[in-house]
């Protein structure tokens, strides 16, 4: 994921860290 996606979600960073805890597959959250 890049800057340019996460900020056009409108994704806390909180809701970013908890979807990047959440998935042991880091790779997916690209």
């Amino acid at each position: 994921m890049t800057v340019s996606d996460f900020l056009k979600q409108g994704m806390t960073v909180s809701d970013f860290l908890r979807q990047g805890a959440d998935s042991e597959q880091g790779d997916d959250a690209e």
